[in-house]
């Protein structure tokens, strides 16, 4: 979100505090990359505030591929919002590894939409 607030901030839409959201989204990035990245390509699902990993009550780092994909848009929207930033390549190849990580993990997973029923008017 940080990230997406910075972009349009430098496209000409001046929102509160934008500069601070590219600042933000670029800290939470490289604190990410540095702390949350498994030797796997997957995530540690918690992390302590000086960065240490949290283990699962089953004694896992990783919980799910939700964590993974927070992760990588994180990641992607720090990127967005820092363009020409010289940590953007890093922080995009570190969200494609992590994205890898989770296709090989789960396969391909069909899309079931949900049955919405929509009201009669």
């Amino acid at each position: 979100m940080t990230g997406a607030i910075a972009v349009s901030a430098k496209a000409g839409m001046p929102l509160y505090g934008g500069e601070k959201a590219a600042e933000r989204s670029a800290r939470t990035a490289d604190f990410l990359q540095a702390n949350a990245i498994l030797p796997d390509g997957s995530t540690s699902y918690q992390l302590t505030a000086d960065g240490a990993p949290v283990k699962q009550p089953d004694g896992s780092l990783h919980s799910s591929v939700y964590a993974d994909l927070f992760v990588v848009l994180g990641l992607a929207g720090a990127a967005l919002g820092n363009a020409g930033d010289s940590r953007c390549p890093q922080w995009t190849a570190t969200a494609s590894r992590v994205l890898d990580s989770a296709a090989s993990a789960y396969g391909p997973v069909p899309f079931v939409p949900s049955p919405i029923r929509c009201p009669k008017v």
